[in-house]
């Protein structure tokens, strides 16, 4: 079938499947957010999440976080949560809940948020890692230790605990556990749960063979499993495929189900390169390269799928966060914008530049 959307527009040829492949086959790196390398500065970037669609919110290593306005590059708010650094970050899909995560403070804090303020809600002891549901986030699913913790969003109570037995020990890396779509399974270190009944299903083989650890997660819209290279039936437990590029990746869905991104945290042997991939056969789109010498620290995609963000460790300038579109390549008379840097006072940079992807 073409994949040219063109022709097959003028041949009357629907297919949303080819569709979604050209949209994350292209990317254009719109904004830069950097934070120059100071030795004697703490003060640096750990992770980020979209807010809404015009916000960005950022946690640094010294246990603050920052809320910019991607339009304009402005920091328009500047809160400390954390006594130490802020590990994970993660926002609610309407934009007015924040999780804050610090395994330094050996827990997780739940915040409201609007355009001028934060206000704490609750804070969860010794909660390492923590997500909200999927789609109807009326909880929260958190890590303790090998346990797998379920609480409720509004009074912060502990609705179950699924705990692991002597024999999973052995596959216990950094638990960092799961909901399926529709929030009634758990993935929890290679367990699968029954999140209404707190009952074992299931433990998978899981066999790294990589030197990076990758996450386990649920495809959004398919029965299946996905965890380091191998895809597990969800009804039969029976491997499908194995997918060699997911090797040591950390697997990414945006919340429209209809892309699919993989990055490995550490590199340093060459430049660093996301990828994106058809989550229906899972072969490669395209590898977007990042132009830098570093190591992707996180990815996020915003709600709409329009827009992603990476932070990225860069080995000579300092850590990063780059923001891409989704969907955009540069024309080739349009010019590239030349670097525009603007300190805000905290040893940050903001830059604007672009950056195209290789297709694969």
């Amino acid at each position: 079938m073409c994949t040219n959307f063109a022709k097959r527009y003028c041949k009357n040829i629907h297919s949303r499947q080819l569709d979604q492949r050209l949209i994350h086959s292209r990317f254009i790196q719109t904004r830069t957010f950097r934070w120059k390398k100071r030795y004697f500065d703490e003060n640096y970037i750990k992770c980020c999440d979209f807010l809404t669609q015009n916000r960005l919110v950022v946690g640094t290593n010294d246990g603050n976080i920052k809320v910019y306005n991607l339009f304009t590059g402005q920091k328009e708010l500047v809160f400390t949560v954390h006594d130490s650094s802020v590990d994970k970050l993660e926002t609610s899909n309407n934009g007015k809940l924040l999780l804050s995560s610090s395994m330094e403070d050996a827990g997780t804090s739940l915040w409201s948020i609007d355009n001028k303020s934060i206000s704490h809600k609750y804070f969860l002891n010794e909660v390492e890692y923590c997500t909200f549901s999927n789609h109807c986030q009326n909880k929260l699913l958190g890590s303790l230790n090998e346990l797998a913790v379920i609480y409720d969003v509004e009074t912060s109570k502990r609705l179950m605990t699924l705990g692991m037995e002597p024999s999973d020990n052995d596959i216990l890396f950094n638990n960092k556990p799961v909901f399926d779509a529709t929030n009634k399974l758990v993935l929890s270190e290679g367990v699968l749960w029954d999140a209404t009944s707190g009952k074992r299903i299931h433990k998978l083989a899981k066999l790294y063979k990589s030197q990076y650890l990758s996450n386990d997660i649920f495809h959004p819209k398919r029965m299946e499993i996905i965890s380091n290279t191998k895809v597990w039936d969800l009804r039969t437990f029976q491997l499908l495929r194995s997918v060699s590029s997911l090797d040591g990746c950390n697997v990414l869905f945006p919340i429209t189900g209809e892309g699919m991104y993989a990055y490995l945290t550490t590199r340093r042997d060459k430049p660093t390169s996301f990828k994106t991939l058809d989550p229906n056969d899972y072969t490669t789109i395209a590898t977007v390269n990042t132009k830098n010498e570093s190591s992707i620290n996180h990815m996020v995609c915003n709600t709409y799928d329009t827009q992603i963000a990476i932070v990225a460790q860069n080995y000579h300038d300092g850590r990063t966060i780059q923001i891409y579109d989704v969907g955009r390549s540069r024309a080739e008379d349009e010019p590239i914008e030349e670097e525009q840097v603007q300190s805000d006072g905290s040893g940050m940079d903001l830059s604007i530049g672009s950056t195209e992807s290789d297709s694969g």
